[in-house]
């Protein structure tokens, strides 16, 4: 009995005998009471942490958005001041430097797209190269079905040709042959023009 009142005095529960029976049945359901008494206690303090840390970050992006913008302001004042300067110069010197720079420009074009032409011509012959040493570089398959179609292509196109000259050609016999012997040499003329 005298361990119970010692635990009901440590937990400030209260003091009394009849109080004492009843904390040494429950000490645990007066200790989960009182945890979960603390555990409000620290959800008052989380909110308070949060609270604060919002209005840190708060203050946080307020300062960085103010030195971002004065560092844009300074930026556009620097290139305002650049330009009121240096627009004297450009006026007093643009006979030479627009004719300057469109040389440049051409020049500069010029040089670009005949490297870029250099590096593809070199690219395609690593890539022949490759082809016919028989390494089967990228796109080998695709070239080898582009030339099976092409060779398709222009067989039938050749059988084509042959059918239509050979109609032709019996169009202008029969022709010939109904024509009176008067006429059949400048038909036959005519036909070897064709």
């Amino acid at each position: 009995m005298a361990e119970a009142q010692q635990q009901q005095q440590q937990s400030g529960a209260g003091a009394g005998a009849g109080a004492a029976g009843a904390a040494a049945n429950a000490p645990q359901s007066k200790q989960l009471v009182m945890s979960s008494s603390s555990s409000k206690g620290g959800s008052n303090t989380k909110t308070g942490t949060s609270v604060m840390r919002r209005l840190m970050g708060l203050v946080v992006m307020a300062a960085m958005g103010g030195s971002m913008a004065a560092g844009g302001g300074l930026a556009v004042a620097t290139v305002a001041l650049i330009a009121a300067l240096a627009t004297p110069i450009v006026l007093f010197l643009s006979p030479i430097l627009v004719p300057m720079a469109i040389a440049m420009t051409v020049a500069t074009s010029g040089l670009m797209a005949g490297g870029t032409g250099l590096v593809a011509v070199v690219m395609g012959v690593t890539w022949l190269q490759s082809y016919r040493k028989g390494r089967r570089p990228v796109g080998g398959e695709q070239a080898e079905s582009l030339q099976r179609y092409l060779a398709e292509t222009v067989g039938a196109v050749k059988d084509t040709a042959h059918g239509i000259t050979d109609r032709v050609t019996g169009v202008a016999t029969s022709a010939a042959s109904s024509l009176p012997d008067a006429t059949k040499g400048k038909v036959k003329i005519i036909y070897c023009i064709l």
